[in-house]
C-alpha cells in the first residue's frame, strides 16, 4: 500500500506541488501527511492525481494484530 508521503517522496513532489495538483492549499497537504483524513472530494482527487497508487485505505493503516501467548 502506498501512502501519500511515499508517493510524494518517490516522485520528488513538495507539499506545494501536491497541493497544486489537488487544488488545495499547502497546509492542507501537510495535515494529510500528519494523519488527517481528507474529505471524500479531496480523497477522490488524491486517487486521481496518483493514478490510483494512493487510495483511501492508505489513510487507515491498521497495525498488525499481536499474537497472543497461551
Amino acid at each position: 500500500m502506498t501512502t501519500l508521503r511515499d508517493y510524494m517522496d518517490r516522485n520528488g513532489l513538495t507539499q506545494a506541488q501536491m497541493a497544486e495538483m489537488l487544488g488545495v492549499r499547502q497546509p492542507s497537504v501537510g495535515r494529510y501527511l500528519k494523519g488527517q483524513v481528507p474529505d471524500p472530494v479531496i480523497m477522490q482527487k488524491i486517487i486521481d492525481a496518483t493514478e490510483g497508487q494512493v487510495t483511501a485505505d492508505s489513510f487507515f493503516i491498521i497495525p498488525p494484530k499481536r499474537k497472543r501467548k497461551l
